[in-house]
């Protein structure tokens, strides 16, 4: 779906998400993907993370567990619990992490390929 000209988004079955304004994003439940071609801040809203978001392709899922994040390309600042965390491109963060880790099996490269064959 793109919901606005410099967002494209995928979501899971199970995502719950709204589209407020151009410049936010809720995701309260499931995995979401993104696209994002703008130079202006993004930021999605989960109920235990906030993720600001400057031009990237990324994921963002909600579970009982938290929020993970997975940046495959670009640079997003993590803010939970009062406390932001920088995660660049290959990297992820997810809510057992004190610090982000390089990616493993990736959400959003899961999506990416998923849209690919569709």
């Amino acid at each position: 779906m793109q919901p606005f000209p410099d967002l494209v988004a995928f979501a899971d079955q199970d995502a719950e998400v709204t589209f407020p304004s151009p410049k936010r994003v809720v995701l309260t439940a499931g995995t979401l993907a993104l696209q994002y071609r703008a130079t202006g801040g993004l930021v999605v809203e989960t109920p235990t993370a906030r993720v600001a978001i400057t031009g990237t392709v990324l994921s963002v899922a909600v579970d009982a567990g938290g929020t993970t994040v997975e940046v495959l390309r670009g640079r997003v600042e993590v803010t939970r619990a009062g406390e932001s965390i920088a995660v660049a491109e290959g990297e992820q963060l997810n809510p057992r992490m004190r610090l982000p880790e390089p990616l493993a099996n990736t959400i959003v490269r899961d999506q990416v390929l998923r849209r690919r064959r569709q």
